[in-house]
């Protein structure tokens, strides 16, 4: 009998943070703050005028999914039907079709999520078994709405994300629960519990005090162990009654990502059905999340962004799982941005989802936020805020950097122009070139590099650009201060041999 994912939420409680004081800024509010409404049945977005002085929202919730790609979820366009309450959300959100993460795994995709910068910029990060901390110079979202007058808790669920690697700079409170081992961790049901638990908490002893919540949901990675209903709904017929883990235990990862060849492809399908399995059950818990918020009365004057740190990769491109190539599987991630109620005019049941096709990035997230909840920017963000999109202007797509394989080859990958250049280090240490033109083959499965030297070189030369214009801003992180128990943590989870 394998051991299973608890259900209990052990370790709950706040965890030290890093504070210190920001220089003194004025606190200029956005010029432009604007309010959005739904057309009902007509999927078009407007927007009217707003007084300047007054934010679009009181307080934010950003909820991040782990290992989840974009292409999973109903609402892009997934066939499978696991996510009904995601979808409806989205219903009553923006939906940006086209948005990418800044790594292919969660402490440096997260720490730009957090800091509006590149992993090159924050220091999060490293490879296997090395990992560097998250300079404590880096502005986080969490100080910056702390020193709005926003109270602010996160909700982790992975040792990756503590105060352990700087991630937990500015909450005022932190419950981190993350077992000793890949296979016990805290569950989505008992993330929800403690998440609606700090809402009630809130809502009743600070209601008129704005805040921040960060949800970390962890259950669609590795191992897949969906409860049932959902295994029964979603697994192959092989694994729909089981409780044995298919892939995913602690020495299976550890082999697996230093080289040993224990997974069989065959394996692979079924593996991804499983995890489909997953996504249904977070699913459940999310919808369940977004409706403890409406009861209390809090979505009426909550931004909600839901996202994922990375995506998962089942042999898009011969490999499997993540954190070990820059290809879309990994990078494309969902990211929905819903308004205060208050500022949309359409029901759920009447509302058309709405989508920008424009390519955006982990690292507008933060801007965008700021400039919601009538917050200053800052000028170490590298992003640039979504709001303009929000209100339907026609921009060009935004280039991506991406950086920081774990386990993988080292590489590098610049989207600009509807072209993706992907660098990366060979088995000789030698650096080769992967071209792909997205627009007509967003799968990357044809690489131009060969053949579009021209191309090549153009891109080739705007990445180079790009790094070098980063290196007055490049951090290393310090390496983490680990306990012998938050060690063997890691090891658990495959992150060191």
């Amino acid at each position: 009998m394998s051991r299973k994912k608890t259900s209990a939420a052990a370790n709950d409680g706040p965890s030290g943070v890093a504070r210190r004081k920001r220089t003194g800024r004025g606190r200029a509010l956005s010029a432009l703050l604007v309010f959005v409404a739904a057309v009902a049945g007509a999927g078009v977005w407007f927007f009217q005028g707003r007084d300047a002085a007054a934010p679009l929202a009181r307080n934010a919730v950003v909820i991040v999914l782990d290992s989840v790609r974009a292409d999973r979820l109903g609402c892009y366009a997934n066939r499978e039907g696991a996510t009904p309450h995601i979808d409806t959300f989205a219903q009553q959100a923006v939906r940006f079709a086209n948005a990418y993460a800044h790594a292919p795994w969660t402490l440096p995709s997260v720490a730009s999520l957090f800091t509006s910068q590149y992993p090159v910029q924050h220091g999060a990060g490293g490879r296997l078994g090395s990992f560097t901390v998250l300079d404590n110079r880096s502005l986080t979202m969490a100080e910056i709405f702390r020193q709005g007058g926003l109270r602010t808790g996160a909700i982790t669920n992975v040792l990756l994300l503590t105060d352990r690697f700087g991630m937990t700079q500015g909450f005022d409170t932190v419950s981190a629960n993350h077992g000793n081992d890949n296979e016990v961790t805290r569950r989505a049901g008992p993330t929800t519990d403690v998440a609606l638990g700090w809402l009630e908490e809130h809502n009743r002893d600070r209601p008129t005090e704005p805040f921040f919540l960060f949800v970390h949901y962890f259950d669609p990675h590795l191992t897949y162990d969906p409860p049932q209903p959902f295994r029964r709904q979603f697994a192959d017929s092989l694994d729909a009654e089981g409780n044995d883990y298919l892939f995913g235990t602690t020495q299976q990862i550890i082999d697996f990502r230093y080289g040993a060849p224990v997974l069989d492809p065959a394996l692979v399908p079924r593996l991804a059905r499983l995890q489909y399995g997953e996504i249904a059950y977070l699913d459940q818990e999310v919808g369940r999340l977004l409706t403890g918020l409406s009861r209390l009365g809090l979505d009426e004057n909550t931004v909600v962004v839901l996202t994922a740190d990375h995506g998962e990769e089942f042999l898009d491109h011969g490999g499997f799982e993540h954190g070990h190539t820059l290809y879309d599987e990994l990078l494309r991630v969902p990211l929905l941005v819903r308004l205060p109620s208050t500022a949309r005019t359409a029901s759920a049941a009447t509302a058309t989802p709405v989508d920008s096709p424009v390519t955006v990035r982990h690292i507008d997230v933060l801007p965008t936020l700021c400039d919601l909840l009538g917050l200053p920017t800052e000028s170490s963000f590298a992003g640039e805020s979504l709001l303009p999109l929000l209100q339907g202007a026609n921009e060009p797509d935004r280039p991506v950097l991406s950086q920081g394989n774990m386990w993988g080859p080292p590489g590098s990958a610049w989207r600009n122009g509807g072209f993706k250049l992907i660098r990366q280090a060979g088995p000789s240490g030698q650096i080769y070139d992967l071209l792909y033109d997205v627009r007509t083959d967003p799968d990357e499965q044809r690489n131009l590099a060969p053949t579009a030297r021209d191309r090549l070189q153009k891109m080739a030369d705007d990445h180079g650009g790009m790094l070098e214009s980063l290196t007055r801003s490049r951090r290393t992180g310090d390496a983490p201060a680990l306990s012998d128990q938050e060690i063997q943590r890691l090891r658990s989870l495959g992150y060191i041999k």
